[in-house]
C-alpha cells in the first residue's frame, strides 16, 4: 500500500505536498500497527460479520510502514502487510484507521 506521508501528519498542522516525516514518525506508526499483529477478530473491517464470529478470525504477522523515499517532490511510504486470508476492505479499514491513530483523530482506547 503506498501512501504519502503527509497523510501521517498531525491533525493540528497545515500540511502541503512539501511535508516531511519526522525523525520518529515511522517509529509511531509502525508503533499502532504492531497492535494489529496476531489473530483477532475483524468483523467491524467488513461487512456482514458479527463480533466473535470464527469466520472473521484473522492472522496477521507483519504490519509495517516502511522508511520514506522521495519521487516527484512528495515523500511516500510503502505500507507492507503479511497476513492469512483477509476480507473485503480489511486492508484499506486497517490502514485508515491507523492513520487517524496517527495523526490524532482517535486514540488506541
Amino acid at each position: 500500500y503506498l501512501t504519502p506521508t503527509f497523510a501521517f501528519s498531525p491533525v493540528t498542522e497545515v500540511i502541503n505536498e512539501g511535508w516531511r516525516c519526522g525523525p520518529d514518525t515511522i517509529t509511531d506508526v509502525n508503533n499502532v500497527f504492531k497492535h494489529y499483529l496476531g489473530v483477532h477478530y475483524y468483523h467491524n473491517y467488513t461487512s456482514g460479520k458479527l463480533p466473535m464470529e470464527p469466520s472473521s478470525q484473522r492472522y496477521i504477522m507483519e504490519f509495517e510502514a516502511g522508511q520514506p523515499f522521495e519521487k516527484h517532490g512528495m515523500e511516500w511510504s510503502v505500507v507492507r502487510v503479511k497476513g492469512q486470508s483477509f476480507m473485503l476492505h480489511q486492508i484499506r479499514k486497517m490502514v485508515g484507521l491507523g492513520i487517524s491513530i496517527v495523526r490524532g483523530h482517535t486514540s488506541l482506547k
